[in-house]
């Protein structure tokens, strides 16, 4: 199967964009690292979107997009739930588990 229909579009989405969606990982909690047991996903993400570590407790960077919570083993405080969920223009994914790619 042809990706051509894919390339195309992922260009003149480069195109078009003033800047690189970020993707922060929330880490701090139990879930799986970043760099090591996410690695090969966030290497997927890579054409399209930049990818960083984000610890709630020191609150989520301004130029950080969406917000992905995988899997985390311990609970977050009502700071860091309130952190997560008080921004309109951030994004916010969870897993339950961690993802296997």
């Amino acid at each position: 199967m042809s990706t051509l229909e894919y390339d195309l579009t992922t260009i003149v989405r480069r195109l078009v964009r003033e800047k690189q969606p970020v993707i922060g990982v929330v880490q701090g909690h139990g879930e799986p690292s970043l760099e090591e047991a996410l690695g090969r996903f966030t290497e997927m993400l890579k054409p399209n979107y930049d990818t960083k570590a984000v610890t709630l407790s020191a609150g989520i960077p301004d130029d950080v997009d969406s917000l992905l919570v995988v899997g985390p083993q311990q609970p977050y405080s009502p700071d860091e739930l309130a952190a997560m969920m008080s921004s309109s223009a951030l994004d916010v994914v969870a897993a339950t588990a961690a993802i296997k790619v």
